[in-house]
């Protein structure tokens, strides 16, 4: 059963939507691989723009890209394939019969049924918020080339969109990006081994950016460690976290349920540990926490797993302590 307006005027048009409803819109798909594209960038901010959240439903074999997996979550969309006569939540097991109900699916009977992806290919993700309170000191990708050096990839080049024609250049970037304060400047970017996104922005306490990548190759807790501690030195750190996962090897994602992820190490910056307060006895307690940098002005790395407690009792303890809420907050670059 259809749930759609046909019969009303459209808030957002677009050659892309072919189902539109109340707060909604449906694009269909039939690719081997969804990139995020113009058509469907544009789409996304100009459909969140109208109170509109995007519904993208393809065959259960196509896979999306990380920058197009990205900006439909950030933009509260959904991706969908087909599972009998419904739909289902790409990576989980939940499922529905209209479009307006993919916003709150119902759990599958046979979710044990099916496999989880089947991809076993090793990845590395990272996570990085930095906030610089100084903007002539803001270098877009400056995070995302310190995670690249770290783990063997080769940033190669960025864009608005995919495929990312520009070749690499953190001084291009840094000026369109600065270009388009106050406003969200996003960049996808990609390279041998490496594929993601940046989101920078201006507010009155600074210029935040967030970097997100994925990098194929796994990394060990020493090794995520190593990583904060020269995201550290390179630039204004508010929040960094690194897990290691396994997926693809071209780094698109599939629609089956994914592999567990294991969190690897973090990094809280010395201005998010002075505004926010972090509670740190807990952490001090079980080993997890190493205060690096300034005395007086400490960041606080935790590695998870490297001592006798697993890596997520490890992460559960800092959440604990830090609270989750607060963690969310920080990553999105809101302050106290």
């Amino acid at each position: 059963m259809s749930d759609t307006v046909a019969d009303a005027t459209p808030a957002v048009t677009h050659p892309l939507i072919e189902e539109m409803g109340d707060g909604f819109l449906v694009v269909r798909s039939t690719s081997r691989v969804v990139h995020l594209s113009a058509l469907r960038s544009g789409l996304l901010a100009d459909a969140a723009a109208t109170g509109m959240r995007m519904l993208i439903v393809t065959p259960p074999e196509t896979r999306l890209t990380f920058a197009m997996l990205q900006t439909l979550r950030l933009f509260d969309g959904r991706w969908a394939v087909s599972a009998g006569d419904g739909l289902r939540v790409a990576g989980t097991d939940a499922v529905f019969a209209r479009p307006s109900e993919a916003w709150a699916p119902a759990a599958s009977p046979n979710a044990g049924e099916r496999r989880l992806d089947g991809a076993s290919v090793p990845w590395t993700q990272v996570t990085v918020s930095a906030r610089y309170v100084d903007p002539s000191r803001f270098e877009a990708g400056r995070a995302a080339e310190v995670i690249a050096s770290e783990t063997g990839a080769q940033l190669e080049g960025w864009g608005a969109v995919e495929p990312a024609a520009s070749a690499w250049s953190p001084g291009d970037m840094t000026a369109w990006v600065r270009g388009r304060f106050p406003g969200v400047a996003r960049v996808v970017v990609h390279g041998s081994g490496a594929s993601g996104t940046l989101r920078a922005w201006e507010a009155p306490s600074g210029i935040y950016e967030e970097t997100k990548l994925v990098v194929r190759g796994a990394i060990a807790s020493e090794g995520a460690a190593r990583l904060m501690r020269r995201l550290h030195d390179a630039a204004q750190i508010q929040f960094a976290f690194a897990v290691a996962m396994r997926g693809a090897e071209d780094l698109t994602f599939s629609a089956d349920p994914a592999h567990a992820v294991e969190p690897r190490a973090a990094l809280v910056g010395p201005r998010a540990v002075r505004d926010w307060a972090f509670p740190t006895a807990e952490l001090d307690s079980a080993g997890v926490l190493t205060r690096i940098g300034h005395p007086r002005t400490p960041s606080l790395l935790l590695e998870f797993g490297s001592g006798s407690a697993p890596a997520w009792a490890d992460l559960e303890t800092a959440l604990r302590a830090f609270g989750p809420e607060t963690v969310v907050s920080a990553l999105a670059g809101e302050t106290p």
